[in-house]
């Protein structure tokens, strides 16, 4: 059964079908040459305007329908990319293959996958609002930005003379009947400690974490998810008496929260030993979980090749240390919103590169001092380990709006519709505050579906919600070709 027959009769149609053609297009961040190229299609199919930067964004732009044109002009927004993150010892290939979609409950999710609702949706629905020829609306700007996921590449580098319009729908959100008015600033944070490695005639282990739920870094790290980053570290670090590290690896995108990890090492203690103490440790992690987390397991094997070279032990030590106090979690709550994260870091990566053992972290907050004060005490952290630290891909906080006009309409239509709409600020991300830097004036919101999950295999979209989102999208744009 093709991706178009799985969704076939969801309603509204029109984004559904969008949907189902974007699931068969590779767009993992960095890999978006393949969605350009259909988004560009569509607007030539369409016959629309448009224009696109070497950054890789694409501004689409649309007449108001019939006698609109005196009407406010409106900027949609969405990103083109996604999270790639498939189950362990899944074959899918996220460069080639279409991702397959499942109905589930009154869900939608992907076979395995990452889904790519976020923001998949959101560009299916304003490529929807592009193709109808009978939606009152005003003048409109779409605007399809870059690599979002890696660092918001995309909107950071738009350029002040792609838009003109000043109100701006980001389609990006998470949780239908969420108005999004500000969120987190970030920055990537890259953490490298030296070693050296000495002679070994040990045997050799592999210990393998697994299990865990993960999720984004953003809107899941309020959940005590657990990072198997940090869970590997507590489990060597109980048996570093009789262990030498060889090396330790996992994680991949910075804004998922690290479900697997492997570790290596050499040791002269039985097998069966090793094996009991690490049980041991890790049903004591276990009762510090979530729910959701119970499923944890571990694989220990010993190696079959042998392992010629391993850390010291002093050298071993001083890498579970800084494991053990690298920040990951939430820091802080916000003492000015309730029930909303103020400041937090993910430790998202681990690996070896040469004689060098980095770690990879995103730390948000929605305070930028906040953000800076954390990467100076990581940075001071490495400083102790004889380590380094690089900042990169920072973007400032979206700082909470006022309530303006677009926030009044986008209430009263969503609450027309019985869909209780709610102003929030959120610790996720959004391009909102980058765009909003190009021109001071622009009245921002975001709006979408309800998406559980992403960043994960587990990801899903509730399939009535798309159709309330639709119905929401399609009210505003009434309202504002009204005004």
């Amino acid at each position: 059964m093709s991706e178009e027959q799985v969704l076939e009769g969801l309603e509204p149609r029109v984004v559904w079908g969008y949907f189902s053609k974007i699931l068969q297009i590779p767009r993992t961040s960095g890999d978006e040459e393949k969605i350009r190229e259909f988004v560009e299609t569509e607007a030539v199919r369409l016959n629309l305007e448009l224009k696109k930067d070497d950054a890789g964004n694409i501004v689409i732009k649309k007449q108001a329908h019939k006698a609109r044109e005196g009407a406010e002009k409106i900027i949609l927004q969405a990103h083109l990319d996604m999270v790639g993150q498939k189950k362990s010892g899944s074959e899918f290939n996220f460069l080639t293959d279409a991702i397959k979609p499942v109905i589930k409950d009154e869900w939608v999710k992907a076979d395995g996958t990452t889904l790519g609702a976020d923001n998949g949706i959101g560009v299916a629905a304003a490529l929807a609002v592009l193709a109808s020829s009978d939606l009152p609306h005003p003048e409109l700007e779409v605007l399809f930005t870059a690599s979002e996921e890696i660092g918001m590449i995309g909107a950071r580098a738009l350029a002040p003379n792609m838009l003109e319009g000043k109100v701006l729908i980001n389609l990006d959100n998470e949780t239908l009947g969420e108005m999004a008015i500000g969120c987190a600033g970030g920055a990537d944070i890259s953490a490298s400690l030296p070693f050296s490695y000495q002679a070994n005639e040990k045997s050799g282990f592999t210990l393998l974490i697994s299990g865990l739920k993960g999720g984004h870094s953003g809107i899941d790290i309020d959940k005590k998810r657990g990072n198997a980053l940090k869970i590997i570290g507590m489990l060597l670090a109980r048996i570093a008496d009789c262990i030498n590290l060889h090396s330790i690896e996992g994680g991949d995108m910075r804004n998922a929260i690290c479900r697997e990890a492997k570790a290596q090492f050499a040791s002269d203690a039985l097998y069966s030993d090793l094996r009991t103490r690490i049980r041991a440790a890790l049903a004591e992690i276990k009762n510090e979980l979530c729910e959701e987390d119970q499923k944890v397991k571990f694989t220990f094997v010993r190696n079959d090749d042998p392992m010629p070279e391993a850390m010291s032990e002093d050298t071993q030590a001083r890498i579970f240390q800084f494991l053990e106090a690298f920040p990951d979690g939430v820091i802080a709550m916000s003492q000015e919103y309730e029930n909303t994260v103020e400041t937090s870091n993910n430790l998202a990566k681990i690996f070896i590169d040469g004689r060098k053992i980095k770690f990879h972290s995103l730390a948000r907050s929605l305070d930028d001092k906040k953000r800076a004060t954390l990467e100076i005490e990581i940075q001071e952290l490495a400083a102790k380990f004889s380590g380094k630290v690089q900042f990169s891909e920072e973007y400032p906080a979206w700082q909470v709006a006022d309530g303006g006009e677009v926030v009044a309409i986008c209430y009263h239509q969503g609450a027309n519709l019985g869909i209780e709409p709610r102003a929030k600020i959120i610790h996720a991300g959004l391009e909102c505050g980058l765009i909003k830097r190009l021109n001071s004036e622009i009245d921002a919101i975001s709006i979408g579906p309800t998406i559980e999950m992403p960043h994960s295999p587990s990801e899903r979209v509730n399939i009535a919600s798309v159709e309330k989102f639709w119905q929401w999208l399609i009210a505003i744009l009434q309202a504002y070709a009204r005004m």
